[in-house]
C-alpha cells in the first residue's frame, strides 16, 4: 500500500477551507441581500402604521372636539362623546388593518431564500460523503 503525500493532503484541506469560507461569505451575503429586500417590503406597511399613529394622536385632540360638537348637536353629551370616539376609534383601526396587510407579505422575517440555499449545500455535501 503507498500512503498519501502529506502536501497533497494539504492542499486537499487548504481548498476545501477555502472553498468553505468563500461558501460562507456568499450566503452571508445572500442574507443580507435577502433581509434589505424584506426591510424595503416593510417600509411601507411600518409607514401606514406610523400614520394610523399619527391620526390617532390628532384625533385625540382637536378632531376629537370637532366630531364631539357635531354629535352634540343631535345627541346628548354622554352619547355625543362615545360616538365621537366609536368614530375616530375606527379610522385609527382603518389604517392600521391596511398598514398589517402590507407587512403580511414580508414574514416570516428570516431570509428564506439564503436558508434554502445553505440546506441545498448542505444537503449536497452530505451526498458527496456517502
Amino acid at each position: 500500500m503507498t500512503e498519501p503525500d502529506n502536501t497533497s493532503t494539504t492542499d486537499l484541506l487548504r481548498q476545501v477551507t477555502e472553498q468553505i469560507s468563500t461558501l460562507v461569505g456568499q450566503e452571508v451575503r445572500n442574507a443580507q441581500a435577502e433581509m434589505a429586500d424584506k426591510a424595503r417590503q416593510a417600509a411601507k406597511g411600518a409607514a401606514l402604521l406610523g400614520a394610523a399613529g399619527v391620526c390617532a394622536a390628532m384625533a385625540a385632540g382637536t378632531g376629537a372636539a370637532f366630531v364631539l360638537r357635531l354629535f352634540d348637536r343631535v345627541l346628548p353629551p354622554r352619547a355625543a362623546a362615545l360616538g365621537a370616539t366609536a368614530a375616530l376609534g375606527a379610522a385609527a383601526a382603518a389604517l392600521a388593518a391596511g398598514g398589517m396587510e402590507e407587512l403580511r407579505p414580508v414574514r416570516p422575517l428570516v431570509p428564506e431564500r439564503t436558508v434554502r440555499s445553505v440546506q441545498a449545500d448542505v444537503d449536497a455535501v452530505q451526498r458527496a460523503g456517502q
